[in-house]
């Protein structure tokens, strides 16, 4: 099973429930769930695993994920937050840049994305521990013709490190998290 079923099945129905749909789900447990799998280090993992040399490994998109779930809850999940945000620290880079199996344009977008969420700011997170700009080490991967390219394959636009990548910054540009945001006035045009 994959904590992100629980963690986007969360984001979603809250942002149905945001925007006037009908939703009906246990959140008490559903957050929960999120919270009980947080690993000593403050991180969180995507999977679940039997083997005990995985029973502690965490990664930042998991971890900026689960935040981003939790943030509409801040006060009742204050202590999660606050140690899943020190598990982040860590793992920022001097670049301002995260390390997720080395640097990830994709994963400093997730990071950028949880910050917003939260409230706070990606320039100049609250809090000490933040080592460099995150924002700018996210478009230092953006190529002159607009994409955005991961260390992997440095020149060459990627096209999910462009997605998670306009993603973070339209959140950026808006100063809030699209999930928290309302679905835009479409005078009633449908597809």
């Amino acid at each position: 099973t994959s904590l992100n079923q629980t963690i986007w099945a969360v984001i979603a129905l809250d942002f149905a429930a945001n925007n006037g749909f009908e939703v009906n789900y246990n959140r008490d447990e559903a957050l929960g769930h999120i919270c009980s799998q947080q690993r000593k280090n403050g991180g969180f993992r995507e999977w679940d695993s039997d083997d005990p040399m995985l029973k502690d490994v965490t990664d930042v998109d998991s971890t900026a994920h689960a935040l981003i779930a939790l943030a509409p809850y801040q006060d009742s999940y204050r202590q999660v937050i606050d140690k899943a945000l020190e598990y982040l620290k860590s793992m920022q880079l001097e670049t301002g840049g995260f390390d997720n199996w080395g640097e990830s344009p994709d994963s400093t977008a997730a990071v950028i994305e949880a910050l917003i969420a939260l409230g706070d700011d990606p320039y100049n997170p609250s809090g000490e521990g933040w080592k460099s700009n995150m924002v700018e080490a996210l478009l230092s991967y953006q190529l002159a013709e607009g994409g955005f390219f991961g260390p992997w394959a440095p020149g060459k636009a990627n096209d999910m490190t462009t997605y998670d990548a306009l993603l973070a910054l339209v959140d950026v540009v808006n100063g809030q998290s699209k999930y928290q945001r309302p679905l835009p006035d479409t005078n009633g045009l449908s597809l």
